[in-house]
């Protein structure tokens, strides 16, 4: 009975193991490190459809929101509601935006890139959000 436990633990944290190198490995950096990497292929003044363009050059990378008359919600800045184009208590970053679902985080984190856009579309700011699965 001992070794049938200790067999199926080896085998459950191989699992976890094995799951985690191959579907989150790019990921596992800071959200700092994600978001300069990210800068890197999109960088700060480019336009909405350089954007798009480096996003759809990205195989696992999908577009999960585009809204051309709004910001992202940055969750990480909270300010009064007053001043935020919505009442949720957290600012919102630019005139218009892209959110995308950039894979999995270990096994209970998804990650997701927003960038914010000026009324002109040009960027403004990228924002890396962790969310639970």
């Amino acid at each position: 009975m001992k070794t049938i436990v200790i067999s199926l633990a080896i085998i459950v944290l191989g699992t976890v193991m094995v799951y985690a190198a191959l579907f989150s490995s790019h990921l596992q950096k800071p959200r700092s490190m994600i978001r300069n990497d990210i800068l890197r292929y999109t960088p700060i003044g480019i336009s909405m459809d350089e954007v798009l363009k480096a996003i759809e050059s990205k195989k696992r990378w999908e577009v999960e929101r585009i809204s051309y008359d709004r910001g992202y919600i940055d969750y990480d800045n909270v300010v009064p509601g007053w001043r935020t184009s919505e009442a949720t208590g957290y600012s919102v970053v630019g005139e218009k935006s892209i959110t995308v679902y950039l894979g999995r985080r270990m096994l209970f984190w998804n990650m997701e890139a927003s960038w914010g856009f000026d009324v002109d579309g040009k960027l403004i700011e990228v924002y890396i959000r962790e969310t639970m699965v």
